[in-house]
């Protein structure tokens, strides 16, 4: 089985939070295109700091979303 993907964890923990994009965006201080961007391409290269307010956001580490 494949690992999942940082792009693809940030999805997965922000459905089973119950958000939505513009939730994520708001809580993260990005905007809902960059979040959307994020979600749909699995060759995502966020910078640091985004990858940390959008893991901030979701309550869990950066590493977390990383492994």
């Amino acid at each position: 089985m494949r690992s999942m993907v940082f792009c693809e964890r940030v999805k997965a923990t922000r459905l089973l939070l119950g958000m939505n994009q513009s939730e994520l965006a708001r809580a993260s201080g990005l905007t809902r295109a960059a979040i959307s961007r994020w979600e749909t391409n699995p060759s995502c290269n966020p910078r640091a700091m985004s990858a940390l307010a959008v893991a901030k956001a979701l309550g869990v580490s950066v590493e977390n979303l990383l492994e």
